[in-house]
C-alpha cells in the first residue's frame, strides 16, 4: 500500500515536471503571446474628444466629424469617440494641458492659443505673407510635421501629444468699414483687431494700433467705430455676422491660425497597430480636404462681398509693397527671437519649401 502511494505521488510530480517545461518553451509563450495581441487588437477602444467649438462649425464638419467617422468605419466600430464640444471638458486655453494629462484623449485646439508651449508653429503659421489659401497652408504644415523631428518634440511630444491632423486657416485678410487700404502705410494711426502674437507685432511695426477684441464682441466694436480694421479670414467674418457692417477688403494673405487634433501621447501608444495606422491614414486624408473645402467656402463669400463691397484690384507696385514688406518682417522677427534651441530660420524655409508643392 505505502508503495502504490509512493509511486502515485513520483508519477504525479513527474507529470506535473513536464507540463511546466511545456508551459515554459518559448514557441509556447509565443504562440500565448500572439493570442494575447490579437485579442487585444479586437477590444472595442473608447476615446474621450474634446474641442472648444460648436458642433455646427467649419472645423468640426470639415475636420473632426470625418476623421471620428473615417476611423469608426475603418476599424470595423472597434474605435469610438465620446464627443464634447463647446468647451465641455475645458476652456480652448487649457485643451494643451487637459489633453497632455489625460482629462481628454483627444482634442482638436487652437494652436495660436499656445505660444510658449507651441512656439514653433505659432510663429510660422502666424508669419505675414505665407500661405495663400486653406489648402496651402494646411498641407505645407502637415508635410512640414512629417520632416522636422524639432517640430514634432518641441511643440507636441513634450506637451505629451502627438498630432494627427491640421486644419490652417484661410490667409487673413484686411477689413475695414470706412476706410479703403491698398497700400500698408494707409494702416497708420488705424486701431486694428489682431490674432496677437506675431500678428499683433507686425501691424505695430508699421504703426497701427493692435487692439485686442473677443470675437463675440467684435460686431459692435466694429459697428461703433471702436476699432478700425480687423485681420481675420473671411469665414468667421461672414458667419458672425460681422461682414454686414465691413465695406472694404484688401488681400493681403498676412497670417493663419491652425487648428490641430492632438492625441495623448501614452494613448497612442497604448494603442493597437492597426488602430494607430488607421488614425494616421484618415489624419492624412482629412488634411488633404479640408483645405479645399474651406478655399471653396471662402471664394465664395468674397465674389458675393464684391457684389455689394469693395475689394480693389492692386497693382503690382501695391501688392509687392505687401510681399517685401512681410519678407523684411520675417527677416527682422527671426534675427531677434531665434535661439539655439529655437532655429525659427531654419524651419522657416523648410516651410517654405513645404508650401511651395501646394501653391
Amino acid at each position: 500500500m505505502k508503495y502504490r502511494r509512493f509511486l502515485f505521488i513520483m508519477f504525479t510530480a513527474f507529470f506535473l515536471a513536464i507540463l511546466a517545461a511545456c508551459s515554459s518553451d518559448p514557441s509556447s509563450e509565443e504562440s500565448q503571446s500572439e493570442e494575447t495581441v490579437k485579442s487585444d487588437d479586437n477590444t472595442t477602444i473608447t476615446l474621450k474628444v474634446a474641442s472648444y467649438f460648436a458642433d455646427n462649425s467649419t472645423a468640426y464638419r470639415y475636420s473632426v466629424k470625418p476623421w471620428m467617422d473615417q476611423v469608426i468605419e475603418k476599424t470595423n466600430g472597434q474605435v469610438k469617440f465620446e464627443y464634447y464640444p463647446s468647451e465641455q471638458l475645458g476652456k480652448a486655453a487649457d485643451l494643451l494641458r487637459l489633453t497632455g494629462d489625460k482629462v481628454a484623449d483627444i482634442s482638436m485646439l487652437p494652436t495660436i492659443y499656445f505660444p510658449s508651449e507651441m512656439p514653433l508653429t505659432a510663429a510660422l503659421t502666424n508669419m505675414p505673407g505665407l500661405s495663400v489659401s486653406a489648402n496651402q497652408g494646411s498641407m505645407g504644415y502637415f508635410g512640414l510635421l512629417q520632416r522636422s523631428s524639432d517640430l514634432l518634440e518641441i511643440d507636441y511630444l513634450k506637451n505629451g501629444v502627438r498630432p494627427l491632423l491640421a486644419q490652417n486657416s484661410p490667409p487673413y485678410q484686411i477689413w475695414t468699414k470706412n476706410k479703403e487700404i491698398r497700400v500698408p502705410g494707409d494702416l497708420k494711426g488705424m486701431k486694428i483687431k489682431t490674432a496677437g502674437g506675431i500678428s499683433s507685432e507686425f501691424f505695430k511695426s508699421i504703426g497701427s494700433v493692435p487692439v485686442a477684441v473677443a470675437f463675440p464682441e467684435l460686431y459692435e466694436a466694429v459697428d461703433r467705430d471702436v476699432i478700425d480694421a480687423i485681420s481675420l479670414d473671411a469665414t468667421p467674418l461672414d458667419t458672425s455676422g460681422v461682414a454686414e457692417v465691413i465695406n472694404h477688403g484688401v488681400i493681403t494673405n498676412y497670417g493663419t491660425s491652425l487648428v490641430a487634433l492632438v492625441i495623448n501621447e501614452q494613448v497612442w501608444q497604448s494603442l493597437p497597430g492597426n488602430v494607430k495606422t488607421i488614425m494616421a491614414q484618415a489624419g492624412e486624408d482629412i488634411t488633404g480636404q479640408v483645405g479645399k473645402s474651406s478655399d471653396k467656402e471662402t471664394n465664395a463669400f468674397l465674389e458675393e462681398f464684391k457684389k455689394n463691397k469693395n475689394v480693389p484690384n492692386l497693382s503690382e507696385e501695391e501688392l509687392n509693397q505687401w510681399k517685401n514688406l512681410g519678407e523684411e518682417f520675417q527677416e527682422l522677427w527671426i534675427k531677434e527671437h531665434e535661439t539655439e534651441d529655437l532655429k525659427y530660420g531654419e524651419l522657416l524655409d523648410m516651410y517654405k519649401e513645404s508650401l511651395a508643392k501646394y501653391k
